[in-house]
């Protein structure tokens, strides 16, 4: 038998890491000690029941701390936030705070609409919502979110500021989700309670809305400000763009500012016919020179870069072209990569933001490869209502071109299964995270483009012709499948032949609690109906009495 030599040294810088380190921050009582029996092979439960005794006990350890550990923060969540006891949701309320922070952080500029915006909210006279309006990118939602900040600086006593960016949340999709949510947390400043009866349904809240501005009015005595940020990027139910739902006469002491699409759903048109006074709408301007210089410093200095001078002149030349936030924010992504001794003849240019989109998928593909890439971004484009973290993954899991680009190197670590690693996504989605948006669609958290020309750029990239069709193929597969999914698939590069290949998706049960999965199932039969026989759709949805 081979004598197992200690290591002292090593022994003893372990005892101090834990004992010494990690218990200050810990504390002793999340600190487990087990005592185990080593051999050279190491732990080897298969042979050694004292190994598998202790496997046995550390796992049952584990697992009942970590359930303690999350029944501990859930109550003391609970007991924080009381949310039995309030309409509004302190995530939900956090979350638009968190954003409206980080929306501030580079604003630079567009002083004469943020004063015009100011004398509004402190005109006692204007009783009707003010209306902002702009093309996409050109920094709407960076304006809203600086009236937000700035209310405490204007208002020189307490007041009520509540905002909302639509599309950011899965709660702030529906309008009527919406307007109960910032009325719910307009009753939580007051301490009262809203009549159940008046917001159980969206015609009765409409009509509730302008009694309950004017109770709340009356019995907060204090400025309210509600701002609603695109309202174009709201789902069309209730009739929303129709703006019917907005209340037109106002309390004195409440503000209405709401952001919105120039010409999208034939809001701003809907708005110009119910609100007749022109000084109650302001379009943003674009940016002068000197304010994108100042932006740029801004932004550098928070990412701790410095360009040169020639390749500041170069950044501002860019900028001139498309003088918006968005396209900014493209560029400087870019130059926050270039080193002081890039050449500016080795910068790649564009002069729009489409350009500037194209460039960023360019870069994707080179550093994850382009199928990889192309699918990706394909499924979330024509996915409904984009796809969830684990649709998207299941999706590219049943893409066999995306799997032979991914399995070069290597062959699928579990015979017989073969599964796109999670990481991939993780990493192409930190790549591209402030461009993207959380929805909830059906109950399920959805991933979706934020800006509408991600969504133009990525369909003209990814989602023509055949492949259009390919990706609503493989979706409606995916969404197909209530045991899985099985495919063969032949590895080019390993010259490896797997038969019915499990992809460890999830399985689709086909029930009313299933909610997605018949949307989408509908959804990319009509839009993959070239490549989707018409038997298949017959069987699967059209002539299924289950689906039916």
């Amino acid at each position: 038998m081979i004598q197992v030599q200690v290591n002292e040294e090593t022994e003893e810088l372990l005892n101090s890491l834990v004992h010494k380190k990690v218990e200050k921050v810990v504390g002793s009582q999340s600190i487990k000690i087990f005592n185990v029996i080593w051999n050279s092979d190491g732990i080897d439960p298969d042979n050694n029941k004292e190994h598998q005794k202790y496997l046995t006990q550390f796992c049952d350890t584990f697992t009942s701390d970590v359930i303690s550990l999350i029944a501990k923060a859930k109550h003391e969540k609970e007991n924080k936030i009381r949310q039995s006891e309030y309409y509004s949701h302190f995530d939900e309320i956090l979350h638009h705070l968190k954003f409206c922070l980080t929306k501030c952080e580079t604003f630079c500029g567009q002083k004469e609409i943020l004063n015009k915006a100011k004398d509004y909210i402190l005109d006692d006279s204007n009783r009707k919502p003010l209306v902002i309006s702009a093309e996409s990118g050109a920094g709407k939602t960076s304006l809203m979110a600086m009236i937000m900040k700035n209310l405490k600086k204007w208002i020189n006593s307490d007041y009520i500021g509540i905002i909302r960016f639509l599309g950011t949340s899965p709660d702030t999709i529906n309008i009527y989700n919406v307007l109960r949510s910032v009325c719910g947390q307009i009753a939580d400043n007051a301490d009262t309670i809203m009549e159940p009866v008046a917001y159980k349904k969206m015609s009765t809240l409409v009509g509730y809305i302008p009694r309950f501005l004017r109770s709340m009015s009356t019995k907060l005595r204090k400025p309210v400000v509600i701002l609603l940020d695109s309202i174009d990027q709201l789902t069309d139910d209730h009739d929303v763009f129709s703006m019917l739902w907005l209340p037109l006469f106002l309390p004195p002491n409440i503000k209405i500012i709401i952001s919105t699409l120039p010409k999208e759903h034939g809001i701003l048109k809907n708005l110009q016919k119910i609100l007749t006074e022109p000084d109650n709408f302001l379009q943003v301007p674009i940016l002068p020179p000197e304010t994108g210089k100042e932006i740029i410093e801004k932004y550098l200095s928070k990412k701790k870069r410095q360009i040169t001078t020639k390749q500041m002149v170069l950044l501002l030349s860019q900028f001139h072209q498309s003088p918006t936030p968005l396209y900014l924010k493209l560029l400087l992504d870019e130059a926050s990569t270039w080193a002081s001794y890039t050449l500016e003849r080795h910068i790649k240019t564009t002069s729009n933001i489409q350009q500037a989109i194209n460039f960023l998928f360019d870069e994707l593909e080179k550093k994850f490869g382009r199928q990889l890439i192309k699918s990706a971004l394909g499924f979330i484009t024509v996915g409904f209502n984009g796809l969830s973290e684990i649709e998207l993954e299941d999706a590219l899991s049943c893409d066999n071109y995306v799997l032979d680009e991914v399995y070069r190197y290597h062959n699928p670590p579990v015979p017989n299964l073969i599964r796109i690693p999670p990481v991939l996504w993780a990493r192409i989605r930190f790549e591209i995270q402030e461009y993207l948006v959380e929805r909830l669609s059906q109950g399920k958290t959805t991933v979706f483009w934020y800006h509408r020309q991600f969504i133009e750029a990525a369909t003209k990239r990814y989602v023509t012709g055949d492949d259009k069709y390919t990706l609503h193929k493989t979706l409606f597969e995916l969404f197909s499948a209530e045991n899985g999914v099985y495919k063969d698939i032949h590895l080019s590069k390993r010259n490896l032949l797997l038969k019915s290949a499990d992809r460890q998706v999830v399985p689709q049960v086909l029930s009313s609690v299933n909610p997605r999965k018949l949307e989408c199932m509908l959804h990319h039969i009509n839009h993959g109906v070239h490549i989707i026989s018409v038997d298949t759709a017959k069987q699967s949805v059209f002539c299924n009495l289950n689906y039916i």
